[in-house]
Formats: structure tokens, C-alpha cells, sequence
């Protein structure tokens, strides 16, 4: 664990680097049920983004239900006029997700509306690298952190940031990890 945590310091420090990145986080506001006690789709979507250093891009909510259901929070912009947002805050960006699921509900449900928005994601997809292990956003938190269940001896997951700022946080600590522990051992 101890080698695989300089890699992922290693990792953040090149994604903290690049200037095009852009740190996502994407709530979404669920739809209620139907009287039958079916799911509805997602009425909304608040969608946060900072850039490497920090600094906020976007932060807006989108409506993604009829006008008048009664989960959309006040002030939900048009998908139509999100998408515009979006793009301009976004567009030729490097995103970054805490999960690509959270990215994806969004991009099927604008276009769904109608009002496709394409964003090129760069973490968050699942799957494993060369050593086997998993390399979504979220998984790769979880490893950085090590903490492990003291009966089955499995990695625990970790707790989501919430916020796009608190994911660059954690990111940020997590890049310079390996600084401080290479000071504790002088």
C-alpha cells in the first residue's frame, strides 16, 4: 500500500498540473415516484466545477423535469441554456469526476432533452490498470487512504468529498502526500 500511494501522490500531482483541467462534481436532485411507486427520472442536476488551482467555473443547476414538478429547486435553469453554460465553462477542459456515473447521468438525461452536451472526461472510468488495481476517481482515493476492514482484512471505500472544491482538496493532498512522508522519515 505504502508503494502504491506515492504512485497515486504521483498521479495527482500530473492531473493538478495540467491547466486545462477542471474538477466536477454533479448532485443530482431525485424525481420523486409516480402514485404506481415508480422511480421518476432525476428532476435536477447541480452541477459544480473549479479548475486545478481552485478557482470556480461553474456552478449551476439545471432543470431536467417538466416546469412544474415539484423537485425542481427555485432558480433551475433550462437544459438548453445549462448545456450553453456548461459548454462555456467546460468546453476543451480536461474533466475530472469523483465517478463516471455521476458525468453520465447528466450527459443521457440532457440528451434525452434533447440538448446533448459532450464533456471529455479523463478519470472516473472503471476498470483496472496494469497491476490489477481500479482506477476510478473514487478507487483510487480509497487506496490512497489504505484504510483497510480489520475482520476481512478488504480495502474500504471512500467517503465522497461532496463538492468539486473538496475532491481539488483532497487531490491536492493527496499530490503532496509523499512529501510528507518522506519529512517524517529524515
Amino acid at each position: 500500500m505504502r508503494q502504491r500511494r506515492g504512485v497515486l501522490a504521483g498521479w495527482a500531482r500530473c492531473l493538478l498540473e495540467d491547466s486545462r483541467l477542471a474538477v466536477v462534481w454533479v448532485e443530482m436532485v431525485e424525481g420523486g415516484r409516480t402514485a404506481s411507486g415508480r422511480a421518476r427520472p432525476a428532476a435536477a442536476a447541480r452541477v459544480t466545477a473549479v479548475d486545478g488551482k481552485g478557482a470556480k467555473l461553474v456552478d449551476v443547476v439545471v432543470r431536467l423535469a417538466g416546469a412544474r414538478s415539484r423537485e425542481v429547486p427555485d432558480g433551475a435553469c433550462s437544459p438548453g441554456a445549462a448545456v450553453e453554460v456548461l459548454e462555456g465553462a467546460l468546453g476543451g477542459r480536461r474533466v475530472l469526476a469523483w465517478t463516471q456515473e455521476q458525468v453520465s447521468a447528466l450527459t443521457r438525461r440532457l440528451g434525452v432533452l434533447g440538448c446533448p452536451l459532450r464533456l471529455t472526461v479523463v478519470s472516473g472510468l472503471p476498470g483496472a490498470d496494469w497491476d490489477g488495481w481500479q482506477t476510478s476517481v473514487r478507487d483510487r482515493v480509497a487506496q490512497w487512504r489504505g484504510q483497510l476492514d480489520p475482520v476481512s482484512g478488504a480495502l474500504l471505500p471512500a467517503w465522497e468529498p461532496g463538492r468539486a472544491d473538496r475532491l481539488r482538496l483532497l487531490l491536492t493532498r493527496m499530490a503532496s502526500s509523499c512529501e510528507f512522508a518522506d519529512s517524517e522519515e529524515a
